[in-house]
């Protein structure tokens, strides 16, 4: 039989410290932009600028066409001159029933939101979905009147493939 003697004790200390060292310095992969390209209109998008009576709203996504099952990027913009508190929506099938996606779109910079997406495959090879966006603004309030919110709610319907 074999016996560990002594000398070996320090090479198996300095082995288990730095596979110890190794594991402890692992840490999760920074979360980087998905990848692709500056926000697009896509080719087949029905409107990219929607005209509100608030002012224009910019629709683009970070790829050039969306991929069921595959992460994307919508970015929207408000374009007018209004105070925008938030900007909310959700996704459906136009022609099919997919059920709500809701969005989380996040603050990027003043009047510029961002949601990460990914749309389940279904039957067809190719969708209509549409996407809700609701905006809000803050009303800016008149001598003895409280503070009000108006609220803007508009669509737009762009194609996803599963190729």
């Amino acid at each position: 039989m074999y016996k560990l003697s002594p000398a070996f004790s320090p090479v198996l200390t300095v082995m288990f410290s730095l596979i110890f060292a190794l594991l402890v310095g692992c840490q999760p992969a920074d979360k980087k932009s998905l990848p692709g390209a500056e926000p697009q209109c896509l080719a087949q998008q029905s409107e990219c600028v929607v005209h509100t009576q608030y002012g224009d709203f910019r629709v683009l996504f970070n790829v050039s066409k969306v991929l069921t099952e595959t992460p994307f990027e919508i970015s929207v913009e408000y374009l007018g001159n209004k105070s925008v508190n938030n900007i909310s929506g959700y996704l459906e099938g136009r022609d099919m029933f997919m059920g709500k996606i809701p969005l989380f779109l996040t603050g990027q910079r003043e009047h510029k939101y961002l949601a990460e997406v990914m749309l389940g495959s279904c039957a067809q090879s190719s969708m209509i979905w549409r996407l809700w966006l609701t905006a809000e603004f803050t009303e800016q309030a008149r001598a003895g009147e409280s503070e009000g919110k108006d609220k803007q709610q508009f669509f737009i319907d762009f194609p996803s493939s599963n190729q």
